[in-house]
């Protein structure tokens, strides 16, 4: 694996940014109890947290994302072929944890059929656009101060079981039974994302990577 930019080089959060972030993204754990208070669906109650977090995120994140994108033209052609391994990989572990039945933060098939069709174009939009902002820009904040030039693999590996945790804190069901597999599933999305990451030196990547990966799954599934 490359490190395209020196970690020296690179323009770090402030750790009070990196704990706002990690905050919204725990918030979206209020979706269920909303959903309760308004006596709506929940995946209705969660389109409504997600869409809040990632306009929240936006605004504390504006300068970074900026970077992200510039960084999108710094190697094209680095670009679109992490780009492209990361649809079919996303996709692959969309589709097979789908298969086997395992829970993932990024399938809502089972919830989506109960709405309407405006309900499930926002529902799409907020999972297959919103969802993946969030998920990428959080685990910027999770890993910005992590040494990652001089312990490339550990710190990865780390940072992928960091993303999984605060995963299962901030989206699990609360049923014990089920936390060993959803860790795991929400672990390896974050390995990948750390991967494409090094590679690209660009969340931007990964996060349309993920975004193309869960609509092709949900609209191949729902509408083909």
């Amino acid at each position: 694996m490359v490190l395209h930019v020196k970690m020296n080089d690179m323009k770090r959060m402030s750790i009070t940014n990196c704990l706002l972030i990690v905050l919204l993204f725990l918030a979206l754990r209020l979706s269920q109890p909303l959903a309760t208070l308004l006596n709506v669906n929940l995946l209705t109650a969660s389109t409504w947290m997600i869409s809040l977090v990632a306009l929240l995120t936006a605004l504390l994140m504006g300068p970074v994302i900026q970077r992200h994108i510039k960084r999108l033209f710094h190697q094209p052609g680095t670009t679109i072929m992490f780009y492209l391994i990361g649809v079919a990989v996303f996709f692959t572990l969309l589709y097979g944890t789908a298969i086997v039945n395992f829970p993932s933060p990024f399938n809502i098939l089972e919830q989506i059929t109960t709405l309407d069709l405006t309900g499930k174009l926002l529902a799409l939009l907020a999972v297959t656009i919103l969802l993946p902002f969030v998920e990428t820009t959080v685990y910027k904040a999770l890993t910005d101060r992590m040494p990652i030039a001089y312990n490339e693999i550990p710190t990865l590996l780390l940072s992928a079981l960091l993303f999984g945790l605060i995963n299962c804190l901030a989206l699990m069901p609360l049923d014990i039974a089920i936390f060993p597999i959803y860790f795991l599933v929400c672990t390896g999305f974050g390995l990948i994302i750390a991967y494409i990451y090094n590679q690209t030196t660009s969340l931007a990547v990964a996060e349309m990577a993920l975004s193309l990966a869960i609509l092709i799954f949900h609209i191949g599934i729902l509408w083909l």
